[in-house]
């Protein structure tokens, strides 16, 4: 199959939704077909190229598209700025006619299937709003059962839901002194991790509840790998006067599985502050932490029960900072028990693999197009 994906977005990035796209587009071609990554032109201060960045295989075609960058006026254009970058993008873009569109981007699916080019929808949230771009699409690749009966309740699309991914971790069982050595990270005590940005419905301010919940606790670290540096610097700011937290923020893709398995529990705060983390995402990091071995407190959250459960995590009342510290003490001080669940994520993460992700959306598409 000829496979187009179609990505409106500065590539690479250091956001997870550009990590995404690059694991899918490897994968799809290690599963046999032709695949190409259509980009716009971006100012880029990564400069490294999308297959190093992200530590992938270079089998399939990337190509940017010369368009103009009006994000760069974003600051007095707003979001009219990203709008006429996308259709100046979409009116430059050159695709065979053979081709099957792959994409994330609603505006893409109208522009394109209205050419008459079959058009498969990538969804990782939803909006009512987008009914009218979406109605021509082939088909709908959800990435939670939640986002799919949204889907499912405005539109009359073929839908199948494919779960965001992880690769095997390679570090799982190994010696974690050795691995926080090779980190930086503190040899001494023990380590609670989150990995990801600092948005606020991520949790943000759980994970700082958590940090001056825990001051009491000396030889216990919270570690926060990820952020952008205006985020970082904001965090660091408001946590100055606590030495329990450490800021390590953008952190190369291919060292988080380490980071993942040096750690003694991994933190999933995420908070229902809007509809996406209620019931629409499915964050990459869920899918490497359960394939990291390490024990998991997560956040009650539909979207989380999807994949987690009382078996294989420790769930807490979202938005429960005091919570959230106790369930980090009672993983700690139960470290059979949190075995047993993180061995049972472990188990759960076989099933969540990319390569099993990639053939999932083959499978899909072989059958709406």
């Amino acid at each position: 199959m000829n496979i187009s994906f179609v990505a409106t977005i500065r590539f690479p990035t250091e956001k997870a939704h550009g990590y995404q796209i690059a694991r899918v587009c490897s994968e799809l071609a290690r599963l046999g077909h032709v695949v190409t990554l259509y980009v716009p032109a971006r100012i880029n201060a990564i400069q490294e190229d999308p297959f190093t960045f992200y530590g992938i295989e270079q089998n399939f075609k990337f190509v940017v598209v010369p368009s103009p960058d009006y994000v760069r006026f974003a600051h007095y254009l707003g979001p009219l700025a990203f709008v006429l970058s996308e259709r100046a993008f979409l009116r430059r873009l050159s695709l065979s006619r053979d081709t099957l569109v792959y994409t994330r981007d609603a505006t893409t699916v109208e522009y394109l299937s209205a050419r008459g080019y079959s058009c498969v929808y990538n969804a990782h949230n939803w909006s009512p709003s987008r009914l009218k771009k979406l109605s021509r699409a082939r088909g709908i690749v959800c990435n939670s059962k939640g986002t799919e009966v949204a889907v499912r309740s405005v539109l009359n699309v073929p839908t199948v839901v494919a779960y965001n991914a992880a690769d095997p971790n390679p570090f799982v069982g190994m010696d974690k002194t050795q691995l926080r050595k090779e980190l930086g990270l503190p040899q001494e005590g023990t380590i609670a991790m989150y990995t990801g940005h600092l948005y606020e419905w991520k949790g943000t301010d759980i994970l700082l509840e958590c940090a001056r919940t825990l001051i009491g606790e000396p030889s216990l670290h919270i570690v926060i790998v990820g952020g952008t540096k205006e985020d970082v610097q904001s965090a660091r700011t408001r946590m100055k006067d606590l030495k329990n937290i450490m800021f390590l923020g953008h952190q190369h893709k291919t060292l988080i599985p380490k980071y993942t398995a040096a750690a003694d529990v991994l933190l999933l705060p995420n908070t229902a502050v809007t509809e996406e983390s209620l019931r629409y995402t499915s964050p990459l990091k869920l899918f490497e932490y359960i394939a990291s071995g390490v024990p998991i407190v997560a956040s009650d959250l539909p979207s989380i029960r999807e994949v987690l459960s009382e078996r294989s995590a420790f769930l807490v009342p979202q938005g429960d900072g005091a919570a959230f510290a106790d369930a980090i003490r009672q993983t700690l001080a139960d470290a059979s028990e949190a075995r047993i669940r993180a061995s049972e994520a472990l188990k759960e993460a076989a099933f969540h693999t990319w390569r099993a992700h990639a053939e999932q959306v083959a499978a899909f598409v072989g059958r709406v197009v």
